[in-house]
């Protein structure tokens, strides 16, 4: 955490904290776009500002060091300023993909610096690391391998969520134009572009200079925040199996109001570790949302004066089951906690600035928690289990996603096939038999969400929106 990279240990209570910073860079800052990785036994294995990769001891890791295009580095001072601008992700045999979503130096000089009035991210980029390399001290094998490029992508709100076998990732990117989320796979030997999910609430990137996305504890459940001038949350199911969004909902956040105006907008979110509630901050103030009851609780608002409030900022659910609360406007040192996030309202225990460092110093600013998925997230079963999405089309559907229906087209039609689609659960909801080339199937009366369309064992998948 912090400016200079103070370590937290979770493995005592209280927390060990503010012991030794790691920072001997000249270009280094932990407080904000920082993500890293411990082993099982909670020992740090790498560590980033956002910009460069380290090890342990605060060091470039070989070709780890300048990941950022060169006007972009200079420009943000060799470290992002933007939560969740890095993440590791884990693989066998010592192989790590380190993800970064970044600015080029064209859009720097040209659409920053120019007249237009934005300033989006334009590519996400991954490399790779092999732990392996340098007798375990590592190398990065492959830098800067672009996963979208000369599009507009949030600066915030990327998370990722494993796979439901239990070793690739899902990799889920807010795009900046518009809601739509780009989805990737991660797996031992390639990465997979899935394409965009269409996420049906208007929003462009006005403040998405704050922002973040989650999932809950078990990968079913994603959140993010809006990036427009109005304080939405959006909420959806996730499907670990396949990497599909379904069942959205955007959830109003209500207007604060304090001295400075209203406070419109939001910054973080956090799951509780039951699932049951969602934490969401704004500038002012903190509040809970009753994913049971749909019912709102504020936590927590302004306790000081305008010029002495450090605003709230980014959250985190951490190890030891509490949320914390990273703050925004002047160098605190210190971040709030909730301790008991499992409980309905005060019951809570919001404890304001109550993680505090030990030295009193501009070194410590703790604005954001790192960027870490749930590393524990294990296995699970997933339907259909005989099948699996065809690599190679046996047939097409298309558009995907509608709202009304699909055109179904066979690319060997020989003789009339019979065809299924079922929901998420393996469930048929409609059957009918193709008996030509192309063919129309209805999609009148069904939810939005999901479905799998099977044809002679080949499956794709259909959306409705």
């Amino acid at each position: 955490m912090g400016l200079y990279g103070y370590y937290l240990g979770f493995n005592s209570n209280p927390l060990l904290h503010d012991s030794i910073y790691i920072s001997g860079q000249t270009f280094t800052s932990f407080a904000s776009g920082k993500s890293n990785i411990c082993d099982s036994n909670g020992i740090v294995i790498l560590i980033s500002d956002g910009m460069n990769i380290y090890n342990r001891q605060g060091e470039f890791i070989e070709n780890g060091d300048s990941l950022a295009s060169p006007d972009y580095y200079t420009f943000e001072q060799g470290s992002s300023i933007y939560s969740q601008a890095s993440i590791f992700l884990p693989m066998e045999n010592g192989k790590y993909y380190f993800v970064m979503p970044t600015c080029n130096d064209t859009n720097l000089n040209y659409v920053w610096l120019g007249s237009s009035g934005k300033a989006p991210f334009n590519q996400l980029l991954y490399s790779v690391i092999d732990m392996k390399a340098n007798a375990g001290a590592g190398k990065v094998v492959a830098r800067n391998i672009p996963l979208m490029e000369n599009k507009e992508i949030s600066k915030t709100q990327m998370m990722a969520c494993r796979h439901s076998n239990g070793k690739d990732w899902w990799l889920l990117k807010m795009m900046g134009d518009s809601n739509n989320i780009a989805t990737f796979l991660f797996t031992q030997d390639s990465v997979i572009d899935k394409g965009l999910q269409r996420m049906p609430f208007y929003g462009k990137a006005y403040h998405d200079q704050f922002g973040q996305m989650v999932f809950n504890q078990e990968g079913a459940k994603m959140a993010t925040t809006s990036t427009s001038n109005i304080g939405d949350v959006f909420l959806a199911d996730f499907d670990r199996c396949y990497g599909f969004l379904r069942n959205y909902k955007k959830i109003s956040v209500p207007i604060q109001t304090w001295e400075e105006g209203q406070d419109t907008s939001t910054a973080g979110v956090a799951f509780s570790p039951n699932g049951r509630f969602l934490y969401v901050t704004m500038f002012s103030h903190v509040l809970q949302y009753d994913l049971q009851q749909q019912s709102w609780y504020v936590v927590s608002g302004r306790d000081t004066a305008y010029n002495y409030f450090n605003g709230f900022f980014s959250c985190a659910l951490a190890p030891d089951g509490k949320i914390y609360i990273g703050n925004f406007h002047g160098m605190g040192n210190q971040m709030s906690t909730i301790n008991n996030p499992d409980q309905l309202g005060a019951g809570c225990n919001f404890c304001p600035k109550c993680f505090r460092a030990i030295t009193n110093s501009y070194k410590t600013a703790m604005s954001v928690p790192p960027c870490m998925p749930n590393y524990e997230l294990g296995a699970q079963v997933c339907w259909p289990l005989e099948v699996k999405e065809e690599e190679k089309e046996f047939f097409k559907v298309f558009p995907n996603p509608t709202q009304h229906e699909v055109s179904v087209t066979i690319e060997s039609y020989e003789k009339p096939i019979a065809a299924r689609l079922m929901n998420h659960l393996g469930q048929v909801v409609k059957e009918m038999t193709l008996k030509q080339q192309r063919n129309t199937l209805s999609l009148e009366g069904l939810p939005i969400g999901v479905y799998f369309l099977n044809v002679q064992g080949h499956v794709t998948k259909v959306m409705k929106e």
